[in-house]
C-alpha cells in the first residue's frame, strides 16, 4: 500500500535530527515469522528492508537514462486536454505553459476557489499588490491564455472526492476529452518530530497523497491515459525537519505504475531555481519571521510576526502597477522613485496594521531613495518593533540584504 511508506519519513528523519536515535522500517507479508522480525528491529541494517515468505529484501537504487518510451513527455499528447492542480503555483505554472505553449494542450487549472472574470480581473489587479495571491493568479491565467489553447478554471478540492468527481465532469463538458492530470499540488509544513502533531503530518498528507488517490480514482472512470505525480527528492534525500514531506514523497513513488488502464508516473523534482514550495519557503526566511498571512494591499501581500515580536509588512513595487512612483521620476523622466510621502504612507499602514488606529510618526529619517527601475519590482518590508520602544523601518531588498531607506518613531 503506497500510504504505507509515509512510515518511512519518520524512520528515515529520526536519525537526522536526534544522533542517539536510530529507525527501522520492516515491510511485511502475511507469512512474517515473529521471532525473524523481531531479529530484524534489533540487528543494525538498512533503514528500510522487506521480508517476504521469510527472504530479507533490501531497496536499491539504479540510476537509468529515460528512453523515448520511459519519458514521461511521451505519455502526453500533443494537443490533448489536460487537469493541472497546482497549477498557480510556482512548479505547477511552469509545467502548465509548457504544455500549453510547446505541446499545444488545452488545459484545466484547478483551484480550490473562484478567481475573477472577465472586467473583475482587471479591476481587481489595480486594487490590489502585484504580489496579492489572486493577482498572481491572473497574471498566470493571462499568460497561459495567450498561447492560444483552451484554458478553464474548475472549482475544486483535492482531498475531496465528490469535488474532484464534480472537477472531472466540468473539465470534460467544457473541454471533451481528458487524456490525464498533472499533479502538482502539494504544501511544505516543516518540523521537528518532537515538536510536529497530527494535524502537521495531515497538513503535508492531505493534499499530496489523498489528492493523488481521488484523481487516480476520477481520472480511471473518466477514461483517462495518464496521471503525472510531482513528487520531490527529498523522498530520497530525508532531511531534517522533512519528515511529513519524505513520507508523502514516498508514497507518490509507491503509487507508479498502472492502475487499471491508468498510467502513473511520479517525477521527483529537486530545489527549482525560481519556482517551487522550496523556494517559497527559502523567499519567506529571508524575511526573517515567524509567521504570516495574506494582507490586502495595493502594495502589501503579507502580513507577518517577527522573532522578537515586531510586525512587519512585506510587499513589491513596480512602476507598472503603482502610479506612487510612475508618476514620480527623477528630474530627467527616466527613473520612478518612491517619494517621501510614500514612505510616511508604508509607514502609517504598517503602523495600523500593527494596532495603532491614529499613528503619529516622529523623528523620521529618510537616508536612502527606493528606486522602482521601469520593468522591474522592488520587494519592501516595513518594520515595526515592539513596546516599549516602537520605531518603523522601511527597508528595500538589493538582491544581497535589505537596506534601510527610511525610518521613524511612532507615538
Amino acid at each position: 500500500q503506497a500510504g504505507d511508506a509515509i512510515v518511512s519519513g519518520i524512520v528515515r528523519v529520526a536519525g537526522r535530527e536526534y544522533e542517539a536515535l536510530d529507525g527501522r522500517m520492516v515491510d511485511i507479508d502475511d507469512h512474517v515469522d515473529l521471532a525473524r522480525l523481531a531479529d530484524e528491529v534489533t540487528i543494525d541494517g538498512p533503514e528500510i528492508v522487506a521480508l517476504r515468505d521469510g527472504h530479507l529484501q533490501r531497496p536499491v537504487e539504479t540510476p537509468t537514462p529515460l528512453s523515448g518510451a520511459a519519458s514521461p513527455e511521451s505519455a502526453i499528447r500533443d494537443g490533448g486536454t489536460y487537469l493541472v492542480t497546482g497549477a498557480f503555483g510556482g512548479v505547477g505554472f511552469t509545467i502548465a505553459e509548457h504544455l500549453a505553449r510547446d505541446r499545444g494542450a488545452n488545459l484545466a487549472l484547478l483551484s480550490r476557489d473562484p478567481i475573477p472574470a472577465g472586467a473583475e480581473r482587471e479591476r481587481w489587479v489595480l486594487t490590489h499588490g502585484r504580489d496579492d495571491p489572486t493577482s498572481r493568479r491572473l497574471r498566470r491565467l493571462a499568460r497561459l491564455e495567450s498561447y492560444g489553447t483552451k484554458v478553464e478554471v474548475v472549482v475544486g478540492d483535492t482531498t475531496d472526492a465528490a469535488s474532484m468527481a464534480t472537477a472531472v465532469d466540468e473539465t470534460r463538458n467544457r473541454l471533451g476529452v481528458l487524456e490525464g492530470a498533472i499533479h502538482a499540488a502539494g504544501v511544505m509544513n516543516d518540523q521537528l518530530l518532537a515538536l510536529a502533531t497530527d494535524e502537521d503530518f495531515e497538513r503535508v498528507i492531505e493534499p499530496k497523497l489523498t489528492g493523488a488517490r481521488t484523481l487516480a480514482d476520477q481520472l480511471e472512470r473518466a477514461g483517462a491515459d495518464v496521471l503525472v505525480l510531482i513528487g520531490s527528492t527529498s523522498a530520497i534525500v530525508a532531511p531534517a525537519g522533512q519528515a511529513a514531506y519524505v513520507g508523502v514523497n514516498a508514497a507518490l513513488d509507491q503509487m507508479a505504475g498502472m492502475h487499471g488502464n491508468l498510467r502513473v508516473l511520479t517525477i521527483d523534482f529537486g530545489l527549482w531555481a525560481i519556482e517551487g514550495m522550496a523556494t517559497d519557503a527559502a523567499r519567506h526566511a529571508r524575511l526573517g519571521v515567524a509567521d504570516q498571512s495574506r494582507f490586502d494591499h495595493p502594495v502589501f501581500d503579507t502580513l507577518a510576526t517577527g522573532r522578537d515580536g515586531s510586525t512587519v509588512l512585506a510587499g513589491r513595487l513596480d512602476a507598472e502597477h503603482h502610479w506612487v512612483v510612475d508618476e514620480h521620476r527623477t528630474d530627467d523622466g527616466a527613473t520612478p522613485v518612491l517619494p517621501g510621502t510614500g514612505h510616511l504612507e508604508l509607514m502609517a499602514t504598517a503602523a495600523r496594521a500593527a494596532g495603532v488606529d491614529e499613528p503619529s510618526l516622529r523623528d523620521v529619517m529618510l537616508l536612502e531613495p527606493i528606486v522602482v527601475p521601469d520593468g522591474t519590482s522592488v520587494p519592501v518590508r516595513v518594520t515595526v518593533s515592539p513596546e516599549p520602544d516602537r520605531r518603523i523601518t522601511v527597508e528595500q531588498d538589493d538582491g544581497r540584504d535589505w537596506q534601510t531607506c527610511s525610518e521613524a518613531r511612532l507615538e
